[in-house]
């Protein structure tokens, strides 16, 4: 059974990738992030303080990576998390996966299950080429 959410998870995580690229210049400045531009990372905080939903998923991704930045779970599940709550699907999947296993945080199978919801509420199912009850079905059978 483990084994099969795991699959499940990773399917739908290559999916939700492919929804989520990140824009042109988001691109850009993560680029100058990999080869340790500070500008480049305060620009993309920039960003994230304008609300901006996929500059926030991808702090938490720098932050879960280390990418130029020490490894800070706590971190990356706050950017996901708020990215989460701007309509950003790549942070709730992320947020939810770290409370459903308990890294970097205390496992919250309760907070794991509300992240879960927003991400069945806000993910634009037309996107993946799954039936849309199907993709309800696997979504709602992880976190159930």
């Amino acid at each position: 059974m483990i084994k099969r959410k795991w699959s499940i998870l990773f399917l739908l995580g290559l999916s939700f990738a492919s929804v989520c690229q990140a824009g042109g210049d988001i691109d850009a400045l993560y680029s100058r992030i990999a080869q340790k531009d500070i500008q480049a990372l305060n620009e993309l905080k920039a960003l994230a303080k304008d609300n901006n939903a996929q500059a926030l998923a991808e702090l938490g991704f720098i932050y879960e990576y280390g990418v130029s930045v020490s490894v800070d779970i706590p971190q990356a599940i706050k950017y996901y998390e708020q990215a989460c709550d701007l309509d950003g699907d790549y942070g709730c999947f992320n947020a939810a996966y770290f409370y459903e296993y308990g890294i970097g945080t205390q496992k919250d199978i309760t907070q794991a299950k509300t992240l879960a919801k927003q991400l069945r509420e806000k993910i634009n199912l037309s996107n993946i080429n799954l039936d849309k009850k199907v993709s309800e079905r696997i979504i709602g059978s992880v976190y159930s």
